[in-house]
């Protein structure tokens, strides 16, 4: 993977983690709908990895 597809993969992992925490922080959070941003942000994080171990 190129290195500027790492850093895309980078930044909306980084997206997904504020609207993590933005979700949690509301008072009329949806536990679904943060379960899934959690589910796509571990999707990312492995992209991520595997992105890294690439040669």
């Amino acid at each position: 993977m190129s290195r500027q597809h790492l850093l895309q993969l980078t930044r909306k992992h980084q997206d997904l983690d504020a609207k993590i925490h933005s979700e949690a922080r509301s008072p009329s959070s949806d536990d679904l709908a943060l379960r899934a941003l959690k589910r796509q942000k571990l999707k990312l994080k492995e992209l991520i990895v595997q992105a890294e171990q690439a040669p």
